[in-house]
């Protein structure tokens, strides 16, 4: 039988529809499938990548528990990679926890005495310091600040221990450097460590940087450490950067809080003596004397501000008690000799003002001269053997003894002067 063709092709022509139509619906179908199961593959996977971050972490508790148990370097070295790890991922990078083991895994780096497991990190200690600071900042809802904080504490002793060793060995740029990590951890605390302050200022001064060393004295004072000297080192660093203000300034703020401290009175001594005030100067080395009266260099700069001032006497009195109080001091041998050869250059020329009519007087004033030229000669001879190699000392020896006529004594020092 035939069939029609109109009818087949109607036939023919629904059948390709419906075709098309189950085609489309076996791939909307298909696609659906293959959308849920993607989602179902991505909710799997999302929790097990979250499980290996934590893996990661644990991981490298675990070896650092096995650490402990051991003693064993490669279970360290091995928390290491491990926590390094789980910082390269985004979700576990966040994580307070991840950097809390991070900071105590390097923290033992540090601390270990094995030399193995402390060569893992030549900036563990920085690293462990980091990585607390990290955690912290991470823990909203605190839940390591008790155990971090106590570490950061030691962190700060470490430092600081690091920073007397390099100092001790004159790696004064390490020492600074560590030193001033020591403040800088200790004011997490909002302290001020003053060892390290002190410490700093010292090792930016043997670097030759004052201003940083000021900047450390002057930190000092302000958290009131009690040490004169700091006011000295100070008053110093400024003056080394040129600023006679600040110097002087320093000297008189540490002046008003230890008003007796001798090395202080002796500083605006100095001051005064640069500034040639006489009578403040003066007035200081009483106070230093009140203070130190067995102190012969006190004694000594005081004749030499009499000397100065005009006041032989007085001064001949100050350069007497200093060889008293220490027989071998240079200065005091030499300007008491200096003051004795004076006074008889002095005497000369009174005598050469006299004429032919006046020889009594004009003997007389010879005479005295002689007599000083003698007092002088022990001390200035005493005076060269403290230190042969002083040319002032040799040519006053050499007027001397000219003039006392000791041939043997002038051509022995002629010779030394000509060498």
């Amino acid at each position: 039988m035939l069939i029609p063709k109109q009818i087949l092709n109607l036939k023919m022509a629904k059948t390709t529809e419906i075709s098309q139509w189950m085609t489309s619906q076996m791939r909307l179908d298909s696609g659906f499938g293959m959308a849920l199961r993607w989602m179902t593959f991505t909710l799997l996977f999302l929790p097990g990548l979250v499980f290996a971050q934590k893996g990661k972490v644990l991981s490298a508790y675990s070896y650092e528990q096995a650490f402990y148990e051991s003693h064993d370097c490669r279970e360290l070295a091995k928390a290491i990679e491990a926590i390094e790890m789980a910082l390269t991922h985004e979700q576990s990078s966040v994580w307070a926890k991840t950097w809390y083991y991070r900071g105590n895994i390097y923290f033992d780096v540090y601390i270990s005495q094995d030399d193995e497991c402390h060569g893992l990190s030549i900036e563990a200690l920085d690293i462990s310091y980091e990585s607390y600071l990290k955690s912290m900042e991470y823990d909203e809802k605190e839940r390591y600040v008790k155990e971090i904080e106590p570490k950061i504490s030691v962190i700060a002793n470490l430092y600081l221990q690091r920073g007397a060793k390099y100092f001790n060995v004159k790696n004064y740029e390490a020492a600074l450097a560590d030193f001033e990590k020591t403040i800088e951890v200790s004011r997490h605390f909002e302290k001020t460590d003053s060892i390290a302050l002190y410490n700093a200022a010292l090792s930016a001064e043997k670097l030759g940087n004052d201003s940083k060393s000021a900047l450390y004295y002057e930190g000092l004072i302000d958290i009131g450490y009690n040490d004169p000297r700091i006011y000295h080192f100070l008053s110093e660093a400024n003056l080394r950067m040129g600023d006679t203000t600040k110097s002087f300034q320093a000297i008189t703020a540490g002046r008003k809080v230890y008003p007796n401290n001798p090395d202080l009175i002796i500083d605006e001594l100095n001051y005064y003596l640069q500034k040639n005030e006489t009578e403040k100067a003066l007035k200081n080395l009483d106070d230093a004397i009140s203070e130190m009266p067995s102190n012969a260099q006190l004694h000594y700069a005081r004749g030499t501000l009499l000397d100065k001032m005009g006041d032989l006497e007085r001064a001949k009195t100050a350069y007497e008690i200093s060889l008293k109080l220490d027989p071998d001091h240079f200065g005091a041998n030499y300007n008491l000799g200096a003051l004795y050869f004076n006074k008889g250059v002095e005497q000369v020329g009174f005598a050469n003002d006299f004429d032919e009519s006046h020889n009594k007087e004009f003997k007389a004033a010879e005479q005295k001269a002689l007599e000083y030229f003698k007092e002088s000669l022990p001390y200035l001879e005493k005076a060269n053997e403290l230190d042969p190699h002083d040319r002032a000392t040799m040519i006053s020896l050499k007027n001397l003894y000219s003039r006392l006529g000791d041939n043997q004594g002038y051509k022995r020092i002629s010779e030394l002067l000509d060498n």
